[in-house]
Formats: C-alpha cells, structure tokens, sequence
C-alpha cells in the first residue's frame, strides 16, 4: 500500500502537495508526512491547526474502484484512527460521521475531537483516477485552547512516541485497505 514516503519538516498543506503529484501523474503508494503545516486544511477549506507534535498526512492511492466505494474510504481510515488510539492508549475513541475522530476527555468531561480527515478523488466516466486522503492527528502538539479538540498527550499526561504510534497505525491502514479492496467489487 505504501511504496515511498516523503517527509517534510514543513509543508504548506501535504493534501494540497498530494493532490498535485496525483495529478501529474505520481503513482499510488506515495505517503507525505509533514512535522507542520502552515495552511493545513480539513472539509469545506475549515482550517487545520498543525503545530509541531501531530502526524500531518497525505497519501495518494489508484484503487481503481467506482466513485460510490471509494468515497467509504474516509470511514475506514476513521475507524483505524479510532483502533490505534484504543489499543495503544486505552483512550474511547468514535467516529463522528463523516470525517472526525473524537476521544473522550475525562478531564474535561466531553468528547473532543482529536482527528480530522480530508479525502479527494479524481474520477472519469464514474471510475476513480485517484484518492488523496489527508489525516490530521493531535498526537503530542498543543491544541488551541479555544477549540473543542484534544491530543493524546493533554489525554494521558504522556508524551506519544511518535515512530511507535506511525509504526502500528500503518500497518493497521495498510491491513485495512487491502480488506476493503477486497470487499468491493469495481
């Protein structure tokens, strides 16, 4: 699933960066990683805050999948989102439909999104070109205090090891998306 990844310690936007290299023809597989961002950006252009410390991702897929099963796609990350924080941090995680992963913050007591993903296609004649899904992760940075959001770290009291949390949240992607490829027809 992921062939090459890129890494930047910062990018104006990996979905907008992303999107670009789809459009030129970049072949799927390609995963870009920035430490920040300075315009990241989430559903109906809702700026992102991506400070140091959260994983900051773009990756280019070509599922080759009609419009209607590559639009589930945003669920499926969502839920792997959830799986991680759950089995790494025993920290209750949901879905908020469509596009959001919120936890619950027994400190504050409410639930308060730590996620947010963005996916984009590309599509001719109802076949899908190209997939770009950007996920925004509140891992170890600061969040705004104005926002309603959350980190795992402002969640536990405990820094996140970064390579840990990327290492078991890919291979959780990676096992998911090849389920989904298999579970539709095209």
């Amino acid at each position: 699933m992921i062939t090459r990844v890129m890494t930047l310690n910062v990018a104006d936007s990996t979905q907008t960066l992303a999107k670009t290299m789809a459009d030129e023809g970049e072949a799927g597989g390609l995963l870009i990683i920035a430490q920040r961002q300075t315009s990241g950006r989430g559903q109906f252009e809702r700026k992102w805050d991506s400070g140091a410390g959260g994983l900051y991702f773009s990756l280019i897929l070509r599922p080759e999948k009609s419009v209607v099963h590559s639009s589930a796609f945003t669920i499926k990350m969502a839920e792997v989102v959830v799986e991680t924080l759950e089995k790494l941090f025993n920290i209750n995680a949901k879905v908020k439909f469509p596009n959001d992963v919120l936890v619950y913050n027994p400190r504050a007591e409410k639930w308060q999104k730590i996620c947010g993903i963005l996916t984009e296609t590309s599509t001719t004649a109802g076949r899908t070109e190209w997939v770009v899904v950007g996920v925004g992760i509140n891992l170890n940075n600061d969040v705004d205090k104005k926002m309603d959001a959350a980190s795992v770290k402002k969640i536990t009291g405990k820094p996140v090891d970064m390579e840990m949390f990327k290492q078991e949240f890919f291979a959780a992607l990676s096992r998911r998306y090849y389920q989904w490829l298999k579970s539709v027809q095209i």
